[in-house]
């Protein structure tokens, strides 16, 4: 999974998911500024940020993991890059506990190495 930033904002849209080259989902800007996932197959939105500054800066973060991930030789390798995933979502301040946060869902994703 990728996240494609806006180059502007289309509405309320500010990125979009993209899987295996397709976009499927989009994160949108509540009223309130949140910003929230919202996937075509999921009712319930997944905070993603408590502006769009920290989650595009989250963002960011994500797909430089993913880059990073793709170069991994070795468990070791991809282990020093979660935990370099961690460090940047818990400085953004994205990693607060509630059930619907995307990052600590990504992120317990990529420590088990699903991602």
């Amino acid at each position: 999974m990728r996240i494609v930033l806006q180059p502007s904002s289309q509405g309320d849209v500010i990125a979009r998911e993209e899987q295996f080259g397709r976009l499927e989902a989009e994160f949108v800007v509540s009223a309130d500024g949140q910003v929230f996932y919202r996937h075509p197959w999921d009712s319930r939105p997944w905070f993603s940020g408590r502006d769009a500054d920290i989650f595009r800066q989250a963002a960011e973060a994500w797909n430089r993991y993913c880059d990073e991930g793709q170069q991994c030789q070795t468990d070791e390798e991809v282990a020093e890059i979660v935990g370099g995933l961690r460090q940047e979502l818990s400085r953004l301040g994205v990693l607060e506990s509630r059930p619907d946060n995307l990052w600590a869902s990504l992120l317990e994703q990529a420590e088990d190495g699903l991602m």
